[in-house]
């Protein structure tokens, strides 16, 4: 189980407002067509990062019956460079399950396959959702490499429907289990897991463990943040505990995040230590810099480039804590790494000079700089970063 150290600043950006308020740059966009329901996405690309962007896919809420694109939640991290994607599926009035998989595949690979349309980098693609969407979003993770499930839905076959990172808000993983927990919820023919697979869960389990993502648990699966609260009452944490266990238990990569005291979404899902937690995830999992030493030729200028904050947080003061700050050059470049304030005032340069190719860390004891939020910027040739952190006394 993920424990949550305390004081952990991670790399929230700067301009929260912005972020949130942001409109789709791209709207309405079809990805598929299916027997005359059309199936759109809208795409909100990240300001001031070069590209490719890496790419958060979110998937809505809303039992498998309602609830759209519109529902764009935690947005916020597109301030973090992030290209974020946010799609409609089928819902359960107008199709039963595999339906509502194959339009999530068809979306992904709709994202692969317009890649440079859009600026998408497709070696870093995150499926993110809640409720309903956490629970496909668990699916498309735990199903990558069977061909069974892929549908045809919208085409685009000759590309990968993969993603590299998988994070899921309160989403059921086991409709038989889910059932005996609570029977009267989730077993019957008119509950929404029973309208997602066309009748009663008893009635008809093997549909139900053909659409429960704990079925295809194999090893092969990308990284997993499975985030719950303990008192939900509507889809029990055990779900994403469960998950999580079978997932170690073949050595994939997975964590979860619970939430104490918190119900089927609400406030703590949108806490800062819980951003904190989620954009720690994705920025290592889609943005630390990976390279082959035996093939360097794919690695981009946006992929090189990478500032981090590494714990403890340097303004708890305790026995003279402080914090190593890593990037990592391509190539040769002069190097700028200042901190300023929300006004934009320059509170401190850490470093101004040239520096060779490779990771450089640089250690940081901000004890001159009172209480407060501030930003990292890293410039560096014509690649410029900017990362928000909080001073704490």
């Amino acid at each position: 189980m993920l424990k949550v150290k305390p004081f952990l600043i991670i790399s929230i950006l700067a301009s929260y407002s912005p972020a949130f308020a942001q409109a789709p740059d791209f709207a309405d966009i079809e990805y598929a067509n299916v027997d005359g329901v059309s199936l759109k996405l809208d795409i909100y690309l990240p300001r001031n990062f070069p590209e490719p962007f890496p790419v958060l896919v979110w998937i809505h809420g809303g039992g498998w019956q309602q609830g759209s694109k519109a529902d764009a939640e935690n947005k916020y991290i597109i301030a973090e460079g992030y290209a974020y994607v946010s799609i409609d599926y089928r819902l359960t009035p107008q199709a039963i399950f595999p339906a509502q998989l194959h339009d999530c595949k068809a979306a992904l690979r709709w994202v692969h396959a317009h890649a440079r349309t859009y600026g998408f980098d497709t070696k870093r693609i995150g499926v993110w959702g809640s409720s309903a969407g956490g629970y496909l979003a668990a699916l498309l993770g735990t199903t990558m490499d069977i061909p069974s499930l892929e549908g045809t839905v919208g085409g685009n076959l000759q590309h990968s429907s993969a993603a590299q990172a998988v994070c899921s808000f309160y989403g059921p993983t086991n409709l038989v289990a889910l059932c005996e927990a609570l029977p009267e919820e989730h077993c019957a023919a008119n509950t929404p897991e029973g309208k997602l697979i066309g009748g009663a869960i008893m009635d008809n389990l093997d549909k139900a463990r053909a659409a429960s993502a704990v079925t295809y648990v194999s090893g092969d699966e990308p990284p997993f943040l499975l985030v719950h609260g303990t008192a939900d009452h509507l889809v029990p944490v055990q779900q994403s505990l469960e998950l999580n266990a079978l997932l170690g238990a073949v050595g994939a990569h997975s964590s979860v995040l619970t939430l104490q005291g918190a119900g089927h979404g609400g406030e703590a899902f949108e806490a800062l230590s819980t951003q904190s937690v989620v954009g720690n995830f994705f920025e290592e999992h889609l943005k630390s810099l990976k390279i082959d030493s035996t093939d360097t030729s794919a690695v981009t200028i946006s992929e090189a480039y990478v500032l981090h904050q590494n714990f403890p947080n340097p303004f708890f003061r305790i026995r003279g804590a402080g914090t190593n700050i890593r990037f990592a050059l391509p190539q040769a470049e002069h190097v700028r790494l200042r901190v300023f304030d929300l006004l934009g005032q320059e509170a401190a340069t850490l470093l101004q000079e040239h520096r060779a190719s490779g990771e450089h860390i640089i250690h940081f004891d901000a004890r001159g700089l009172s209480s407060g939020s501030y930003v990292y910027q890293l410039e560096a040739g014509s690649f410029l970063q900017r990362k928000k952190m909080s001073v704490v006394r």
